[in-house]
């Protein structure tokens, strides 16, 4: 694609997450969506990350499971 008329900030790859914030954070967020959607006791300890951290953010109102 020609960089001039493209919308795309930077070519879509793999990144190392220990070597990219955005990826770490983007991790963290895709992780706490799934404890929200898949409680089990495994996860109890972060049952309350979604409503205490994201879901004031959420434009969508809750996390969507696929």
């Amino acid at each position: 694609m020609p960089l001039d008329t493209r919308h795309v900030i930077e070519d879509p790859m793999m990144h190392d997450s220990g070597r990219s914030q955005w990826v770490q954070m983007a991790d963290l967020v895709a992780y706490t969506a799934s404890m929200h959607l898949n409680r089990h006791h495994g996860n109890r300890f972060g049952w309350t990350w979604y409503e205490d951290c994201l879901a004031a953010k959420d434009v969508n109102g809750d996390p969507k499971k696929l």
